[in-house]
């Protein structure tokens, strides 16, 4: 039975973690803008399909919420994972050297 190691670019890994935070941020700034157009449509447009509109725009805003929310927290896990194995990797190593 050999040894096993996890061979990690932890650089990378917390480069994509970033890269995932970033999008979440535009995700997020996206229904900032969203929020401001169903604010003028509510402002300039009363009808019933404005109501329609506005009733999915509402669902739709809801959706890219949950999804950037989702997005940040995958992106807090990866660097909080990666962070993890980087500090026992260091831990390991200290530890074979004193043996």
């Amino acid at each position: 039975m050999g040894e096993k190691y996890i061979n990690l670019d932890y650089q990378n890994m917390k480069r994509k973690a970033r890269e995932i935070s970033g999008h979440s941020f535009a995700l997020g700034f996206q229904v900032y803008k969203l929020l401001l157009l169903k604010d003028s449509v509510k402002r300039n447009w009363d009808s019933p399909a404005s109501k329609v509109f506005i009733a999915k725009l509402d669902k739709y805003i809801e959706e890219l919420r949950i999804t950037s929310k989702k997005m940040k927290e995958t992106s807090d896990l990866i660097e909080y994972v990666a962070e993890t194995i980087y500090k026992t990797d260091l831990d390991v190593e200290e530890k074979i050297k004193q043996l």
